[in-house]
C-alpha cells in the first residue's frame, strides 16, 4: 500500500470519529432538561368571594345598672335569651337595696311600665321577708340564685314578643336553717324599645312542680349556699 492511499485511510477514518463525536453532542443536546424560561403561565378563572354574614350573637352585649345584662339581638332568639337572663337576674333585683333596685328594673323595663314594676317587686320582697320570719332581715341577708330550665314563645310581630320562662328559685335567709325551692313560670311580654327588648308586663305563676324522690331530705342552708357559690356551668337546658 503506497503513501497516497494510507494518508487517504487515515484521513476518511478521522473524518468518521469527528461524524460520531458531532453526533453524540446533537443528542446529548436534545435530551438534556430544558431551562428555558417558562412562557406565559395560564391561571384558571378564580371564583368570586362569597360574603357569608354570620348570625349576631344572642347578647347580652353589655351590663346595665346593677350588673343587669342588656343588648339583645333583635330577633326571636335574643328575646328568649332576654327573658331567660331577666329571670336569672332576680337575685338583682331581690338582694339589692331600694335605690339599687329601682334602677335595675328601671334598666330591664319599659318607661311605661318600670315605676309599677317596682311597686309591684317592693310589695312581694316585704311579704317575703315577712314569710321568712327572721327579725330584722334586710334584702342583703337572702340567699338567693333563681336558674332558667326552659323557654317557649311567641312573636306576634317583628317588635314584641312574649315569652314563658320554666324556672327553680332557691330562697332562703342568712341564719336560717334550710333553703326552699320554689318552681315557677315567668311569663315576659318584651317590647322592642330603645334599641332593646325590655319588659312590658311580667307575670309569674307557680309550677308545675317536679315531686322529689320518697326517700329525699331537705338539705341545709348552708350546703345549699354552698353549691349556689360555685361558677355557673357552661351551656343551657336542651
Amino acid at each position: 500500500m503506497n503513501t497516497k492511499t494510507k494518508f487517504e485511510m487515515r484521513l476518511m477514518v478521522v473524518a468518521v470519529v469527528a461524524l460520531v463525536v458531532v453526533v453524540a453532542i446533537a443528542f446529548a443536546l436534545a435530551s438534556r432538561p430544558s431551562f428555558d424560561p417558562p412562557g406565559p403561565v395560564m391561571l384558571a378563572e378564580q371564583s368570586p368571594a362569597v360574603m357569608v354574614e354570620l348570625p349576631q350573637p344572642l347578647g347580652p352585649s353589655r351590663r346595665g345598672a346593677g350588673g343587669v345584662p342588656v343588648g339583645w339581638r333583635h330577633d326571636q332568639g335574643g328575646a328568649e335569651a332576654a327573658a331567660a337572663a331577666y329571670v336569672e337576674s332576680s337575685a338583682l333585683v331581690a338582694k339589692a337595696g331600694p335605690l339599687a333596685r329601682r334602677d335595675v328594673i328601671l334598666t330591664l323595663a319599659t318607661p311605661d311600665y318600670g315605676p309599677s314594676l317596682v311597686e309591684a317587686t317592693n310589695r312581694e320582697l316585704d311579704d317575703l321577708l315577712f314569710a321568712l320570719g327572721e327579725r330584722g332581715l334586710v334584702p342583703a341577708d337572702l340567699v338567693w340564685s333563681e336558674y332558667a330550665l326552659s323557654v317557649s314563645s311567641e312573636r306576634p310581630s317583628t317588635d314584641r314578643c312574649v315569652v314563658h320562662v320554666w324556672s327553680v328559685l332557691v330562697v332562703g335567709a342568712k341564719g336560717g336553717s334550710t333553703a326552699r325551692q320554689v318552681w315557677r313560670t315567668s311569663t315576659l311580654e318584651l317590647a322592642w324599645t330603645d334599641g332593646d327588648w325590655k319588659v312590658e308586663r311580667w307575670a309569674t305563676s307557680p309550677g308545675p312542680f317536679p315531686a322529689p324522690p320518697p326517700e329525699a331530705g331537705a338539705s341545709t342552708l348552708a350546703e345549699a349556699s354552698e353549691v349556689i357559690s360555685w361558677r355557673r356551668a357552661p351551656g343551657g337546658s336542651s
